[in-house]
This record gives structure tokens, sequence and C-alpha cells, in this order.
């Protein structure tokens, strides 16, 4: 990982399995709410726990698919949107959502999402 000043703030690249590199900015304070929601909802540090976790029902029971299996998390389109969100706000919209499910891994989410607040908490430039 390799962090710049650039023209847009702090800038982080990382590296997917196929040794492509995308570079990671810092939130805009527009669309600092989407960013929050997300926080609000789900803890970042522990995404990938969360995406193997049992999918509940509002009523505390295990949502089951049509075949009686339980659900996980992963499946939970609610919660794989907002992921997919927030990375698309992490990469400044320059990857299309298609793009990124091209590349994106397990590993990944929870690395690109970290760098993502910890760019975020300092948006300002270091003279």
């Amino acid at each position: 990982m390799e962090q710049k000043n650039s023209f847009f703030g702090l800038t982080e690249k990382v590296v997917d399995r196929d040794g492509k590199y995308h570079e990671i900015y810092s939130c805009k304070l527009k669309d600092l709410n989407k960013l929050t929601e997300f926080t609000s909802k789900y803890n970042p540090m522990y995404l990938q726990v969360q995406m193997l976790d049992i999918w509940y029902e509002d009523n505390g029971e295990p949502k089951q698919n049509e075949n009686g299996q339980v659900m996980y998390m992963y499946q939970n389109d609610s919660f794989m949107n907002g992921i997919y969100e927030v990375i698309e706000l992490a990469l400044n919209y320059k990857e299309t959502r298609e793009q990124i499910l091209e590349w994106l891994d397990f590993k990944l989410i929870e690395e690109i999402i970290t760098i993502f607040l910890g760019l975020s908490q300092f948006k300002k430039k270091v003279m």
C-alpha cells in the first residue's frame, strides 16, 4: 500500500489478486451521510465475520430460503449493496459496480473499507 497526497487529497493504492492497482480516496463531504449510515449499521472492523453471520429476521428467527436452509448476511442484498456502495465511494466512482465485482475478493472488502475510513479521517492535506 502506497499513500500519497494528490490534488484530490490523500489516496492509497491496493493491489488485487491479478496485480492491478486500485486507488482509494478519502470521502467527499457530499458522501459523508452514506458512509456514516453504513458505519452506524455495520462495524467495519468485523465485516468478514458479519458476512458469514446468520441473517436474522426482524422477529429474531434465522432467515431461511425456499428450501428451508439458513441464509447468511452475504446473501442479504441490503447488506451487500451497502458494502458495494462504500467501495464505490472509496474508489471515487472511477469503476462501476460490475467492474469492481470482477476483481473484488473477501480480503479486499475489509482492507478497502478500513483504508477508506482512515483516509477520510485525515482529509486535510499535510503541508
